[in-house]
């Protein structure tokens, strides 16, 4: 073989070489182009779901809004006499067993609460917190500690109870602080008063217990309830979550089992039905602390979702509704919620089910 021939060869080879590396190189390169563009896609589509899915738990919101002021009378707190038109085929009322609900391409799934499910801190007295306490394992003077303090926490004066504390107590701890003094302005407060342990309070004795919006710093700048009666102190046996249910007086489980059960389908309109529910012994026991009235703030929380996407949105609003000829309605507070539970989400796709 001549030199010249040699030459030509290695020059081919080079040349094929140089052209492998060169479509290896291009392979690469659309290789990174293409899941460049598909994650951007993904994004794209994600955001998109995400619109759509809050715009569908808003529409949630607003039917339940609608649902809600057909049902509320004009003035004060709604009392049992007047849910007759709350039914066995109307699911729309407080705890209510309400279907996934289908809107746009998608569906929203809602759940109705009210503020007079819990305790008002502020206007809970001595039996009243003893008797939860006890339900806690709180007993004998370690209760009566927690008990007075909170009545001395939120009084105007500067005497403390027998098993109370005031100033002269907090000044003295490590960290001292004073006494408030004055009503609670958050529950979470509680964690500052004697006896109040960080045992007790995660343990669900903060749970028991709300603050109504209109004595809230927010409520009080807006003025939005203040026509309205204050809430009950009573607990609304028709809004109270389990948890509440559970640590109320002579109250078990099966009972707490039952009242849920039973207002799923529609709402405890009397004594004598709560009576039926959980016997005559744990009824005459709670009787004092518990009513089937609620207040005019409601708890309203909606999730969006569109078909066969694994995206969910939603939204949680606190809002002050007045039915009957002249109603209305107003927002106190509204939260955008991006991570949610959906646990109690059916979880085939299709007929208002959700995938995954």
């Amino acid at each position: 073989m001549t030199d010249a021939r040699k030459k030509i060869r290695s020059e081919s080879g080079v040349a094929l070489l140089m052209t492998l590396w060169v479509v290896t190189l291009l392979s690469v390169i659309a290789a990174e182009f293409c899941m460049t563009m598909r994650q951007e896609i993904q994004i794209t589509r994600t955001l998109k779901e995400r619109m759509e899915a809050a715009y569908i738990a808003e529409a949630g919101v607003q039917r339940t809004l609608r649902e809600l002021m057909a049902k509320r009378p004009n003035t004060g707190t709604r009392k049992a006499a007047d849910a007759d038109m709350e039914t066995e085929s109307d699911p729309w009322h407080i705890n209510g067993h309400i279907p996934n609900m289908p809107f746009a391409n998608g569906y929203y799934q809602v759940t109705i609460g009210n503020q007079s499910g819990r305790i008002d801190l502020n206007r809970a007295g001595r039996g009243l917190l003893l008797a939860i306490l006890e339900r806690f394992a709180v007993t004998g003077a370690d209760a009566e500690v927690v008990a007075d303090s909170i009545l001395d926490w939120r009084d105007s004066d500067h005497n403390h109870r027998l098993n109370g504390a005031e100033d002269d107590y907090y000044e003295s701890l490590p960290e001292p602080y004073t006494c408030k003094d004055s009503d609670f302005s958050t529950v979470g407060e509680l964690r500052r008063v004697r006896g109040v342990t960080a045992a007790l309070y995660d343990a669900g004795f903060g749970d028991m217990f709300v603050i109504p919006y209109e004595m809230t710093d927010k409520g009080k700048k807006k003025k939005t309830a203040s026509k309205n009666k204050k809430q009950s102190v009573k607990v609304d046996i028709n809004s109270a979550p389990a948890h509440v249910l559970r640590h109320l007086p002579k109250i078990t489980d099966p009972s707490v089992d039952a009242i849920l059960d039973a207002r799923k389908i529609a709402p405890i309109r009397s004594n004598s039905e709560i009576k039926d529910l959980i016997g005559a012994e744990a009824f005459n026991a709670v009787k004092p602390y518990i009513t089937v009235s609620h207040s005019n703030v409601y708890e309203i929380t909606s999730v969006g979702w569109i078909n066969h996407s694994r995206v969910r949105r939603g939204v949680s609003v606190l809002a002050w509704i007045r039915g009957g000829g002249k109603p209305s309605y107003r927002i106190l507070e509204r939260t955008v919620i991006t991570r949610t539970p959906f646990s109690t989400l059916n979880k085939k796709a299709g007929n208002g089910k959700v995938e995954g």
